[in-house]
């Protein structure tokens, strides 16, 4: 029950975010990846535990069988044992996934030691604009990027960046890394994610400047942007179409009704996993008192 609800939130969560605000759907996003990534590591865990006490005492270790309660059947040994060798797979994805995240950031961290007003303007031909979340951030933008803007459209980006690292966006991406790390059905998930962060920069873009600016500051910018790591935060790195749309209309407004359902099913996939969990520590006890 926990991991088909963990499914359930991942194909919901998105559709649900689109209304929110941005702010408020990044948050919700972000607390449905982590729910989700906990559930499934622990009907995993449970049914890698529920095997082991069935494989255990063939092998001549801990209580025997018939000293189960009620005399129930537990997991079979082959789905336990198959539950423990996911677990061991997703747990090196996951080690794999924060290691690239880190070293990404690490190569800009020379970079970016150099700067002392959070913002730096390298000369480059390539047009390119990024915040990096080390220390207090840093805002990186290229000369090209500068000279294809306006002035009004050049205080939209540097804000639009700026918002980034205010809102700490960089550990909203990271809870989605991880989270698909653990399960990769949540991939449409971290998409969203990624999208309501830079909406919700967007937003605060436009509050300092106008709609119409931060609409064509960043069209402007797509026009001639180059590609940056995926891991930093690029003005221009995703979905622009969708944001350019958004920046076309009124700002938005939450519907909380809409939230509803995710609630209820959060509450069930919790109470199903905390009776796994219930179960699982019962046939402990009983096998290896």
């Amino acid at each position: 029950m926990p991991l088909v609800v963990a499914c359930l939130l991942a194909m919901a969560g998105p559709v649900v975010s689109r209304r929110l605000t941005p702010s408020a759907a990044t948050r919700l996003l972000s607390a449905l990846a982590l729910l989700s990534a906990v559930a499934s590591v622990g009907t995993l865990t449970l049914l890698a535990v529920g095997g082991s006490v069935k494989l255990l005492p063939l092998l001549g270790i801990g209580a025997d069988r018939e000293q189960l309660v009620g005399g129930r059947d537990g997991v079979p040994w082959p789905i336990g044992a198959a539950a423990l060798a996911i677990l061991v797979f997703l747990a090196v994805r996951t080690v794999f996934a924060v290691v690239h995240e880190w070293q990404t950031i690490r190569e800009l961290r020379d970079v970016v030691n150099e700067s002392e007003d959070g913002l730096m303007v390298l000369v480059d031909s390539r047009p390119y604009a990024f915040a990096v979340p080390i220390g207090a951030g840093t805002v990186i933008v290229s000369t090209a990027m500068l000279d294809t803007l306006t002035g009004p459209e050049r205080q939209a980006l540097l804000a639009h960046e700026q918002a980034h690292l205010t809102n700490h966006h960089h550990i909203y991406r990271v809870i989605a890394v991880i989270a698909v790390a653990i399960n990769p059905l949540l991939g449409t998930i971290r998409r969203e994610i990624r999208l309501q962060t830079e909406r919700w920069a967007d937003e605060r873009a436009a509050e300092q400047s106008s709609r119409p600016v931060t609409a064509r500051s960043l069209a402007r910018a797509a026009l001639a942007a180059t590609r940056t790591p995926p891991t930093v935060m690029a003005y221009t790195s995703d979905h622009v179409r969708e944001r350019l749309a958004a920046l076309a209309v009124e700002p938005p407004t939450s519907r909380w009704a809409t939230v509803i359902p995710v609630a209820i099913a959060v509450i069930i996939g919790g109470a199903a996993l905390l009776d796994a969990l219930k179960a699982c520590v019962t046939v402990l006890e009983v096998f290896y008192p």
